[in-house]
């Protein structure tokens, strides 16, 4: 007998997506020099760094634009996301330097840089990006209905145990304080209880 097909969830095709985007954009990066090189008469150091500004630009937008829909964006994220890439530069910056001075090719150096650069961003976001404890209750409660109950201290859903302690983190609570911790209910819905 044989099973149904079905379609890639969007979460898998993201992280598949997300693995492609590094070896491709380093093709990219390739062919962007050779063609620099080759059809205009800059430097070889110059054209190694437009192709790897390029490069570590096109790295970042896809980052962002495969994951920006599953990113809940409150006004701290944006704010931290936009100090981390600004690290994430100042970062790359500071490596690309330091290999220059260990290592006296220019280029070599280039591309150390700005590939650290773009590599620590994505790197930074998805700590950034990561959903909180609130986030991940209010998703499994639209998820799975108004009767979810959350670990207050981690997220894990305690909907069904038996008792008022998280087998995630460990976390034990009394039945109030559980209630109380619910991110979305309401006084009055606590008090009900």
């Amino acid at each position: 007998m044989r099973g149904k097909l079905i379609g890639m969830s969007r979460l898998i095709s993201r992280i598949a997506l997300s693995v492609v985007v590094f070896p491709a954009a380093l093709l990219m990066d390739l062919i962007l020099f050779l063609l620099l090189n080759r059809y205009t008469q800059w430097e070889s150091d110059y054209a190694v760094f437009i192709s790897n500004l390029a490069t570590a630009a096109v790295i970042d937008a896809c980052w962002f634009l495969l994951w920006r829909t599953a990113v809940k964006w409150t006004p701290r994220r944006v704010r931290t996301t936009m100090f981390a890439f600004g690290l994430s530069v100042l970062g790359g910056g500071m490596i690309g330097w330091g290999v220059r001075h260990v290592i006296t090719q220019e280029e070599v150096a280039t591309f150390t840089g700005t590939m650290s650069a773009a590599l620590l961003w994505c790197g930074v976001s998805v700590v950034l990006w990561r959903e909180t404890p609130a986030e991940r209750g209010e998703r499994l409660r639209r998820a799975g209905g108004a009767d979810t109950l959350v670990c207050p201290a981690c997220g894990y859903n305690l909907t069904g145990l038996r008792e008022a302690r998280c087998p995630e983190c460990g976390a034990s609570f009394t039945l109030n304080e559980l209630l109380a911790g619910q991110p979305s209910r309401a006084p009055a819905e606590i008090e009900a209880i």
